[in-house]
């Protein structure tokens, strides 16, 4: 994943990216990407591991989940939604 947006200024945002996989559950988090043109293309992948801080951009571990429509062209704009996994709760 890119650390930079490409709004306007290309904000650096590897911050906010390096939090998606600070749960404890198996599962940190789920990824949606989808298109601007066209919702119903989209892809989702659970965040299953850590990440690895690279100069630019983030790798990230994560396991398919779904997906509808083509592929992403290279070029697309894509809307990209995070939603994060409760930290694992005390057990026994």
């Amino acid at each position: 994943m890119d650390d930079q947006t490409d709004d306007v200024g290309n904000p650096n945002v590897e911050a906010v990216i390096l939090e998606w996989d600070d749960s404890t559950n198996a599962v940190r988090g789920t990824l949606t990407f989808k298109s601007v043109d066209d919702p119903a293309v989209y892809a989702t992948y659970n965040i299953t591991g850590a990440s690895t801080n690279n100069t630019g951009w983030t790798q990230l571990a994560v396991t398919h989940v779904g997906s509808a429509g083509t592929t992403f062209a290279g070029n697309e704009a894509v809307v990209v939604q995070f939603s994060r996994a409760g930290n694992l709760g005390a057990t026994g």
